[in-house]
């Protein structure tokens, strides 16, 4: 969590608000018995507060709690609804996007048996200060026929894998 309010410029106030973010989506994922509901809302929590935290002004504070919230919230559905089988094939469409696609190409994923389906379309990379290489990405998920969008950035780890940042 220190290497995300890092990569946010978090002062001192937006590390103890995104801790406490985090504690209560970790409180809340924990009633689920579905894992993917867990890992959605807190994945969806950290890109929502991430966002936030890029708000200029003084509802700084405010905009991060909201996009903490509003993600938790938007990744427990997704989360609820996608199965193992669809989390795995976005995962892949995702790593061949980013290792493979040149900018702005988009790699997509369907599974006939729900009619889910998403995307996911790299933007151009670069190195990052510790010098991994590092490509920003925007994608979509279907589910339900209700569409949810985000981004995010994932930079290479020394293992050929991606981490999402």
């Amino acid at each position: 969590m220190a290497a995300f309010i890092n990569a946010i410029g978090g002062n001192k106030m937006t590390t103890k608000l995104i801790a406490a973010l985090m504690s209560v989506s970790l409180l809340a994922a924990c009633n689920s018995t579905n894992s993917n509901e867990v890992a959605g809302t807190l994945l969806g929590a950290a890109i929502g507060a991430g966002l936030g935290a890029h708000a200029k002004g003084h509802g700084e504070g405010a905009a991060i709690a909201f996009g903490a919230m509003a993600g938790g919230l938007i990744g427990n559905r997704i989360g609820a609804s996608l199965d193992d089988a669809n989390r795995r094939k976005h995962q892949q469409a995702t790593y061949y996007a980013l290792e493979n696609n040149r900018s702005y190409d988009t790699s997509g994923w369907y599974d006939p048996r729900n009619n889910a389906r998403g995307s996911v379309t790299p933007q151009p990379g670069y190195y990052a200060r510790d010098g991994r290489y590092c490509r920003e990405f925007q994608q979509s998920i279907i589910v339900d026929g209700q569409e949810q969008r985000g981004y995010g950035t994932a930079c290479r780890q020394p293992d050929g894998s991606w981490e999402i940042i």
